[in-house]
């Protein structure tokens, strides 16, 4: 997420904040993997910027696969 959300700026963080309503301070803290996101972050953040490495990357070393 961070590739997506801060190297590539594609989808900056402010945008993901907003698309999640919650701070700037608080998506950084889950992109920088200090807190996970809820699963009505994930589900936000996915609808307002549906790059398939967001789901890849939530998913990975589940026995899900991105659909």
């Amino acid at each position: 997420m961070h590739q997506v959300l801060v190297m590539e700026e594609q989808f900056g963080m402010r945008q993901g904040a907003e698309a999640c309503g919650i701070a700037y301070d608080t998506v950084y803290a889950r992109v920088c993997k200090r807190v996970v996101f809820s699963a009505e972050e994930i589900r936000n953040i996915i609808r307002a910027a549906p790059d398939p490495r967001f789901a890849a990357y939530i998913l990975s070393g589940t026995r899900f696969v991105p659909a």
